[in-house]
């Protein structure tokens, strides 16, 4: 083949792949994304904040969707051209005008390079750092009670069965019409009236004194209740700011350069935890090595040029079933991997170990084709019942003439 036409062929795959995996990764984020932003959807409902600052924080997660995503897009990106060349016959026609399957499979493996490295890269440094910047950006809306509370007609979930609620707030920072419901305890829950208050900061500590006011102790078993009247009372919301500001960083949310610190770190709380953190690391350097592992499988199955009677169904469907069941695989390795080294080591043993037999495969030209044959075999089965079907219906309405 002519060496100007076999590289317009490779830029013409390879454009091709490139932009089916862009729209590919492009759509599933989006999708993925959608449905994990609304369960942060309470920042701008319960919590009191703006639109924008919740776009913020639900952007930032999606580097690590992004880097589970992208070998998927890169398989069905793959998938699809490789099926497109298949139904446009261009693959017999490269094979006829003496082009080998390299000049197919040679930009694809260009683009799952390409898709490797800028998943390491936002695996090992952007991912990380985007969600933990979306971990402080949680830990400051929740710890942020006074301007959630101080917010007038608003009935605002501080914690888990606490709610408060203000009627309306002065102008020298008075509050009036407060109403507290304290459900936390499943025996005995609490309702807090009271007609003005305000908050009271003390050093580290924060409280909202109410004045002329009742509580209302309602015992659940018992089925009885009591009010008790008061003049002054201060309910403490330091626990709630303090808690939620000591609440520690997982390691997802640890940069990479931390959770190297953390396990040669002789620190006690370290050690207890390294299995974790040795897990969540080696995680992070196997997530790229699955670009060239799914790429593997969707060549494997798809890149020979062949004519079948049902299309290409088939080997799609099989090189799909099988890169998701070792991406299965993959996430029972990561588990495993927080407890034994051998987990460790599975969890670079298969992606690595399935290149490597998809790379031997393919360089002896060994097709999976069984299934689409048995498929290709029962249409022709099908088809000749059918006819048979016709032609003697056909032969007893002649008879019957």
């Amino acid at each position: 083949m002519n060496i100007g036409l076999g590289a317009r062929i490779e830029r013409y795959v390879m454009w091709k792949g490139l932009f089916a995996f862009l729209l590919t990764t492009i759509t599933l984020t989006a999708i993925v994304w959608m449905t994990q932003a609304l369960r942060e959807i309470d920042l701008v409902t319960a919590k009191g904040q703006t639109l924008q600052l919740f776009l913020l924080i639900s952007s930032l997660a999606i580097p690590s969707l992004v880097v589970v995503l992208a070998p998927i897009a890169l398989l069905i990106a793959i998938l699809y051209t490789m099926n497109s060349l298949h139904q446009g016959s261009e693959l017999v026609i490269i094979a006829a005008a003496g082009g080998s399957p390299k000049r197919v499979t040679r930009p694809l493996l260009w683009l799952s390079l390409f898709v490797a490295l800028a998943t390491a890269f936002l695996s090992v440094y952007v991912a990380p750092a985007g969600l933990n910047q979306l971990r402080g950006h949680v830990i400051q809306v929740r710890a942020d009670l006074i301007s959630s509370i101080m917010i007038p007609g608003a009935f605002t979930d501080v914690d888990d069965g606490l709610m408060v609620h203000i009627k309306e707030r002065s102008v020298d920072g008075f509050l009036g019409g407060i109403l507290i419901s304290d459900t936390r305890n499943p025996d005995i829950s609490f309702q807090y009236l009271a007609d003005r208050g305000a908050l009271v900061e003390t050093g580290p500590s924060t409280y909202l004194v109410m004045q002329n006011g009742n509580i209302v102790r309602r015992e659940k078993l018992q089925n009885s209740s009591s009010i008790i009247e008061f003049e002054s009372y201060a309910f403490d919301l330091s626990q709630f700011r303090e808690r939620t500001a000591k609440a520690g960083y997982r390691s997802k949310e640890r940069s990479t350069a931390e959770l190297l610190d953390d396990l040669f770190n002789p620190n006690a709380e370290a050690n207890i935890r390294s299995g974790e953190l040795s897990a969540e690391l080696h995680s992070r350097f196997v997530a790229p090595l699955y670009a060239f592992c799914f790429a593997m499988v969707a060549m494997l199955f798809m890149a020979s040029p062949q004519t079948t009677r049902t299309g290409q169904g088939v080997a799609i469907l099989s090189a799909t079933t099988l890169a998701i069941s070792i991406r299965g695989l993959g996430f029972a390795a990561e588990s495993l991997a927080e407890n034994s080294a051998a987990g460790i080591v599975t969890l670079y043993a298969i992606p690595i170990g399935t290149t490597i037999i998809c790379l031997i495969l393919l360089w002896k030209n060994v097709r999976l084709d069984f299934a689409q044959r048995v498929a290709d075999r029962l249409a022709d089965i099908w088809e000749r019942l059918v006819a048979t079907r016709r032609a003697k219906s056909l032969g007893r309405e002649a008879y019957s003439k």
